[in-house]
């Protein structure tokens, strides 16, 4: 059936649907079969479609005919394909399944390195959703209507721009159309803007005749369907379809020149699906909603902040295939890095999700603006371990923004280097808690040293060994057991408290700044800690339940003071107030130290140099911390061997943070060999 593919001309595989009995579906029973026609054509003579689907269940296969000769497809794809042909679907199709020799490793490379202008050269990419399920006939029915008017109104272009730019477009329009409402500005252009007052001229007969009426109707008087449970209800089950999770719709939404939905009998436009996304509260910038929330209450005085398609997880609608193909049509391919870090967030669902591991790589390839920087093709006759490998070297060597803090994290592939990540699982489950080094990313442990070109490059792509070079700061002579405590329901402070002092640290401001990581949240607001904060937060370590007037200072009064708009609705006198402000920094506090903690995840040590940290709870003593040249936090290795050691996870150690270890001459370079 699969004759050798002509690769000088750049043959491919098309079917045609036979369509006889269209109008009959038949389900797939023995002797009723699925007829196709599979011939070669070169590939961009032959207009084509090109169908996008879950593979399924592979216990689950139905019989076809191909060229008159019986195939086993999965039943998703049976099923795909029975409604190409009930929509009477003429065109050649391409589809992976049967158009790709799927028992040829060497074709496979080939094709997939090819798979992204497959998918851009189709006149159609249809995405199978699967079967109607879940109200999705009744979301479909009212999206379609919908989707048009947002996508006509260029809702996608207009969330795409800067919030200032956003603003900026509403209020033009609501000081002509509601001066009542907002009043004519008496200059040009918005101080929070970072768009020129030239572009924004540019753009306004675009924005302010389409997107900012569209906006400012919906704030007034939405439609009903558009903030109801069941539509929600139905929204959060269609995004939680295996279709959104499968890794290789990201390349096949992103490229597709036209692509549409099918779900059961219905049909929807990806970009009218999208457009309506983009009017949820995730999509649109903090000043548009504001804006958008004051028109609404003074439309419909009682009314609160909008609530879009709300009620199910947000990160639903940033998913890694949308992300990339709203980035791809606004300013290009995101980087490898990017997507893969886009998987990453808090989902009891996978985010990619492929039966090879390997296609984690290769199949985001086509969507990846640095393929061919980071040196990486499709092939399949690499193992798991060796890609992966190889990726991650090329990540260090190629990418400022990777953080070997992602290696930190439990593995379920055998034989990765302990500084390789285990990519699929990192996707599929997310992440505990994302690197030191992510989360703050002011830290420069190292300042501005960097790597050699030996030790960045030196290693060949595929091995074991990572090399790199910088100095010791300490032995790990003691761990907290915070699992332990937390499990007991043990007052966690105390507990730090006590264990920093038996192990010799006594300052109260570093194990304050330890345990929070030197950063400080009041009201969701973060900054570096000052000696205010440290001075109040000592009394909430030391277990402390009030704080009298008296013993305040003029600095305490005025950080508490931030806390006064939490008063609304509470009775009281002074006391009172200065008791609820006191309490509220207590629980931001607390709230900040469970966050640094992880819930046991994360836990202190002592060090044998009289440094206090917090690192990965399954360091063990004798490991020890070291910073890397080029590395904004300290990590911990652990002795293997000799001159050998293995990659534990990122450190935060007090007053090393900033690059104060690095003077010169208090250091002893030494090269790391991490395996």
């Amino acid at each position: 059936m699969h004759l050798r593919l002509n690769r000088e001309i750049g043959e491919v595989r098309l079917l045609r649907l036979n369509l006889e009995d269209r109008n009959k579906p038949r389900p797939p029973t023995e002797g009723n079969l699925l007829s196709l026609q599979l011939d070669h054509h070169r590939h961009g003579e032959t207009p084509y479609v090109a169908l996008s689907y879950v593979w399924g269940d592979p216990d689950n296969q139905v019989a076809i005919l191909v060229n008159n000769v019986e195939l086993t497809v999965r039943r998703n794809l049976y099923y795909a394909l029975a409604e190409l042909r009930r929509q009477r679907t003429e065109a050649w199709v391409w589809v992976d399944a049967i158009c790709i020799d799927q028992a040829n490793d060497d074709e496979k490379s080939w094709e997939v390195n090819r798979m992204r202008d497959i998918f851009q050269k189709a006149e159609t990419v249809y995405h199978w959703l699967g079967p109607e399920a879940d109200d999705s006939d009744f979301l479909l029915d009212w999206a379609a209507a919908f989707g048009r008017e947002a996508s006509q109104a260029d809702v996608l272009g207009f969330v795409a721009m800067c919030p200032g730019a956003q603003e900026e477009f509403l209020l033009r329009f609501l000081s002509d159309k509601h001066p009542d409402i907002v009043p004519k500005p008496t200059s040009r252009g918005s101080s929070s803007s970072d768009m020129s007052t030239e572009m924004l001229e540019d753009n306004a007969s675009i924005f302010t005749h389409r997107a900012a009426p569209f906006l400012v109707q919906l704030a007034i008087q939405p439609p009903p369907d558009l903030s109801s449970a069941r539509m929600s209800k139905a929204m959060e089950a269609l995004l939680r379809r295996s279709f959104f999770q499968r890794l290789w719709i990201v390349q096949e939404l992103a490229v597709a020149r036209n692509g549409v939905f099918l779900c059961g009998s219905r049909r929807l436009q990806v970009d009218h699906f999208d457009s309506i996304l983009a009017v949820t509260n995730r999509r649109l910038s903090v000043p548009s909603l504001k804006i958008l929330d004051k028109l609404k209450a003074k439309a419909n005085p009682g009314t609160t902040s909008q609530q879009w398609l709300g009620g199910f997880n947000r990160n639903l609608i940033d998913n890694p295939a949308l992300m990339v193909r709203r980035r791809r049509h606004n300013e290009g391919f995101p980087s490898l890095l990017s997507i893969l870090q886009c998987s990453m967030g808090s989902l009891d669902m996978p985010m990619l999700d492929a039966a090879d591991p390997r296609d984690l790589v290769f199949g985001l390839l086509g969507v990846s603006y640095d393929a061919g920087f980071l040196n990486l093709v499709a092939d399949y006759s690499k193992s798991t371990i060796q890609l992966f490998t190889a990726v991650t070297r090329a990540f260090i060597r190629h990418d400022k923004k990777y953080l070997l803090g992602f290696s930190t994290f439990p593995k379920d592939l055998t034989g990765l280097p302990s500084w390789v990540p285990d990519w699929p699982r990192m996707c599929r489950e997310g992440v505990p808690f994302f690197p030191i080094s992510y989360g703050f990313p002011r830290f420069k442990a190292s300042l501005d040293e960097q790597q050699s070109p030996e030790h960045s490059v030196g290693e060949a792509e595929d091995s074991p060994t990572l090399l790199l070079s910088g100095f010791r700061l300490g032995s790990i002579t003691s761990i907290l057991d915070t699992q332990s405590i937390l499990n007991a329901r043990e007052p966690l402070m105390s507990k730090i408290v006590e264990f920093s002092y038996e192990s010799g640290i006594t300052d109260d401001e570093t194990i304050i700044r330890t345990c929070i990581m030197d950063d400080t949240t009041i009201l969701g607001v973060t900054a570096r800690t000052d000696s205010t904060y440290l001075g109040l937060a000592q009394k909430v370590f030391r277990g402390q339940e009030r704080i009298e007037e008296e013993d305040r200072t003029p600095e305490d009064a005025a950080l508490l003071s931030r806390y006064e708009c939490l008063r609304d609705g509470i009775e009281g006198g002074r006391d009172t107030l200065i008791q609820l402000q006191f309490a509220s920094f207590s629980w931001d506090v607390q709230r900040t130290v469970a966050s640094s903690f992880r819930g046991g995840k994360r836990t202190l040590f002592a060090t044998d140099g009289g440094g206090l940290g917090l690192g990965p709870s399954y360091m063990q003593k004798g490991d020890f911390i070291a910073i890397l040249f080029g590395h904004k936090a300290p990590v911990i290795l652990r002795p293997v061997e000799s001159e050998w050691y293995s990659f534990v996870g990122e450190a935060y150690v007090d007053g090393v943070m900033d690059g104060d270890a690095m003077e010169e001459g208090k250091i002893n370079r030494e090269d790391f060999k991490i395996v």
